[in-house]
């Protein structure tokens, strides 16, 4: 294994060569229901593209506002 290869158990390294405690990131409830909701949101707004693209692809010559 060349130097430029990090093994998979690689452990940062202090002055004196022994294993340095790498605190966890915490992330709060707050942030990830932000993110679920914006993932949520994304995909209703690309589901909603995809079912009026196919109703009118059906129906070309139909009027859906009832102008007509």
């Amino acid at each position: 294994m060349t130097t430029l290869q990090p093994t998979a158990n690689a452990v940062p390294a202090g002055d004196d060569g022994r294993p340095v405690e790498v605190p966890a990131i915490f992330v709060s409830a707050r942030t990830w229901l932000a993110v679920i909701g914006a993932t949520l949101g994304a995909f209703m707004a690309v589901l909603n593209i995809q079912i009026v693209n196919c109703l009118t692809c059906r129906h070309p010559g139909r009027d859906w506002r009832g102008l007509r």
